[in-house]
């Protein structure tokens, strides 16, 4: 049997001043977890790479450029697919394999790079971008189609239907649905420790591809839908980019529906329809990240979290939470410690 393949990345930052460059691997152990920090003339940061064996490895960090603009370039050290979502709130830009042209990539949003394209982000100074990446090796394919045998895998998504491969004018950012969104949020908050958390971190990044490839093909099953013509687009685009802006105190689905000129009828089955969500979920969805962040950075308590998020009642509050993140927002790391946790959370003795 050969030895399992051992993901790494070389990582080089470029500005108009500086170039350097860092390799994030872990030489010796295939299961290791590395961390390492963004180069400080760069700016801040920090990314992380956990090989989870069987062909499959997760990474993420975050960068904040200081003072310029900074072009950042992932090459994987072995041939694989790259699975990535965008989670900070700014919206980057993004360059594929040896274009010139860059493509927005906005919050929430992810795309899907073949063997041999790689991406460069562009970061603008003092923004914070922050982004998540599925690494499948060959090795990793050969596993997944092994499960479900003749079914539609990501290894198909990376082909035309004739079977030839799509390139990189063809590779473009989709929106995730609010599900899709759930389980990329959870692979950033693992609940547990050593062992078993790489065997969550693994199962959570199976979960993650399934449900990927589900929203990439769409599901025949799902309710008829509604003729959208391209201004249709364009304005629900807007609609949920008004949304990511004012989810605090969001407007009502009338107010909204004025707001950017489409009926609530067309409003309301349009979103869902093209985000494969409904407004309120996505809504609480934007809420609950926003939460999460605010909590894990320790800069308030839960209380606090729960009131700038829009959220009056922190019963409601903790209950959403639970819901999206499958744990009690008194649990997450970074927030004050308490003797004893208020009836309204929920968190068990």
């Amino acid at each position: 049997m050969s030895a399992p393949t051992n993901v790494g990345a070389r990582i080089a930052f470029a500005t108009s001043s500086l170039s350097e460059a860092v390799d994030v691997r872990t030489d010796g152990d295939v299961r290791h977890h590395h961390t390492l920090h963004v180069p400080p003339p760069v700016g801040e940061g920090r990314i992380d790479l956990v090989n989870l064996g069987h062909g499959l490895a997760l990474m993420w960090g975050y960068c904040i450029p200081h003072g310029e603009t900074v072009r950042c370039r992932i090459e994987p050290t072995v041939s694989v697919t790259q699975l990535i979502f965008h989670r900070s709130a700014s919206v980057a830009r993004v360059v594929l394999g040896g274009r010139t042209r860059s493509r927005l990539f906005e919050r929430h949003e992810m795309i899907l790079l073949p063997p041999g394209v790689t991406g460069t982000v562009v970061i603008e100074p003092d923004v914070k971008t922050e982004q998540v990446a599925i690494l499948v090796t060959g090795e990793g394919f050969a596993r997944l189609e092994a499960e479900d045998p003749g079914e539609q895998t990501l290894a198909s998504l990376l082909n035309h239907p004739s079977g030839t491969r799509r390139t990189a004018r063809e590779a473009r950012p989709v929106v995730a649905n609010s599900v899709l969104d759930v389980a990329v949020s959870q692979l950033l908050t693992c609940p547990l420790h050593g062992p078993m958390a790489r065997l969550y971190l693994e199962a959570k990044t199976i979960e993650v591809i399934a449900l990927t490839v589900d929203h990439l093909n769409g599901d025949a099953t799902r309710a008829r839908r509604v003729s959208l013509n391209r201004q249709d687009i364009e304005l629900l685009d807007e609609a949920r980019r008004y949304l990511l802006q004012s989810f605090r105190s969001p407007p009502t689905i009338a107010e909204l529906a004025h707001l950017i000129g489409l009926n609530r009828t067309k409003l309301k089955a349009g979103f869902h329809q093209r985000y494969n969500t409904t407004i309120y979920a996505f809504v609480r969805e934007q809420r609950m990240h926003e939460a999460m962040n605010l909590l894990q950075s320790g800069s308030c308590n839960v209380t606090e979290a729960a009131h700038l998020v829009g959220y009056a009642s922190l019963s409601a509050f903790a209950v959403a939470f639970k819901a999206t993140h499958g744990f009690c927002p008194c649990a997450v790391r970074g927030v004050p410690e308490i003797e004893e946790p208020p009836a309204w959370c929920g968190c068990e003795e």
